[in-house]
């Protein structure tokens, strides 16, 4: 299965990092960058999948695929955002971290607006109707 294996690369640079960090602290933040990184890799293909099968939902459903992008944007942005910021909390830049979260969350925020502003439309169109 693949989780055992990414389950292990995650396990493997995490012990990789510890050993590195009594030696080469600097070494041991790119031990686990490449490690995310190739974690990373791993996640966009499940990602794939996930957006196949949302794809198939959404052609079924008839909305608009702006909401489809927006959702799997807003996806992305939420999980790179996440890694990153643990990356600068374990390379001791916790300030750095905070900045990478409220920059996602800003974002996050960007791309939802049009999702926002349909669902507002739905609202008025239903509340004109009556």
């Amino acid at each position: 299965m693949d989780i055992f294996r990414i389950i292990g690369i995650g396990m493997l640079g995490a012990v990789l990092s510890v050993i590195l960090k009594a030696y080469k602290p600097e070494l041991a933040v790119c031990s686990a960058l490449i490690t995310a990184l190739v974690l990373l890799v791993y996640l966009m293909q499940a990602m794939e999948s996930i957006t196949v099968m949302i794809r198939e939902i959404m052609d079924k459903s008839g909305l608009d695929n702006k909401y489809f992008s927006a959702l799997i944007k807003i996806i992305g942005i939420s999980y790179l955002t996440q890694l990153s910021s643990e990356i600068c909390k374990d390379a001791g830049q916790g300030a750095i971290a905070l900045k990478l979260e409220m920059i996602g969350k800003v974002f996050v925020m960007l791309l939802s607006m049009p999702i926002i502003q349909g669902f507002l439309e739905v609202c008025i169109n239903a509340i004109s109707m009556l």
